[in-house]
């Protein structure tokens, strides 16, 4: 990022978090157009969360810690622009809503008790790790790792039943991520546009994972924004 930056200057850089945190509220409406999405959302987190925490001492990612202290330190601005796919679940096909509900509905069907307890552990677990990554602890690696990593273990005695429902939740999320990403490039590109052109800045930095690099390139240029992309540390 240094090396990038020294050549131009940037008036503010963009990441991909989401402008709009989902709260309780969001996550219950969610829940009625697809329980297993939301299941998937902490199953995922408790897979992922730990492993990110290990490498750079929170949930968030490093690139998005870099940005910021990167950022703070060159007093530039720094803006979250994605839209986090739980807002976007009520727009999919009501097909999704059926085929989850069916997957659910039959794995709590066919053990509930065992099924009921998963579900529950995965919600606490879940929703601690999402409270420190957003309050970015001191305590986050070890805490991380407790909560993700040390709930899978717990889910491990419960039987192949209880396990395949958290698997099913994850490849759930998945599919969802995959399904909005284009409306995410596409929201994240005019959330960008919007708030440079309101403060008139000529050069900034977007900074999101590759599977949205052609999408957004495409959409920052059909605006008629000049892009150059930068996706390997050697380039």
């Amino acid at each position: 990022l240094e090396k990038l930056t020294a050549s131009v200057d940037v008036d503010a850089f963009y990441h991909e978090l989401p402008s709009e945190v989902p709260g309780v509220k969001r996550y219950i409406q969610t829940a009625l157009r697809n329980p297993l999405y939301v299941v998937g959302v902490f199953v995922t987190q408790m897979i992922y969360g730990p492993r990110v925490a290990l490498t750079c001492g929170h949930q968030q990612g490093a690139e998005n810690q870099v940005i910021k202290e990167f950022a703070a330190a060159a007093d530039t601005p720094v803006t979250r622009i994605d839209t986090h796919p739980s807002y976007l679940v009520p727009e999919l096909s009501l097909i999704w809503t059926g085929v989850s509900w069916i997957v659910f509905g039959g794995f709590l069907w066919l053990q509930p008790i065992a099924v009921g307890l998963a579900l529950v552990l995965i919600l606490l677990l879940g929703t601690g790790l999402t409270y420190l990554a957003r309050k970015e602890s001191d305590y986050e690696r070890p805490l991380a790792v407790l909560l993700g990593w040390g709930g899978i273990l717990l889910l491990l005695p419960l039987n192949f039943i209880p396990l395949t429902f958290a698997f099913a939740g994850f490849v759930a999320h998945g599919l969802v991520v995959r399904a909005t990403l284009g409306r995410r490039d596409i929201e994240m590109v005019n959330r960008t546009i919007q708030d440079a052109t309101a403060h008139d800045y000529t050069q900034i930095w977007v900074s999101v994972g590759y599977k949205h690099l052609d999408g957004m390139s495409d959409a920052f240029e059909s605006h008629g924004v000049e892009v150059i992309c930068h996706n390997e540390t050697n380039n």
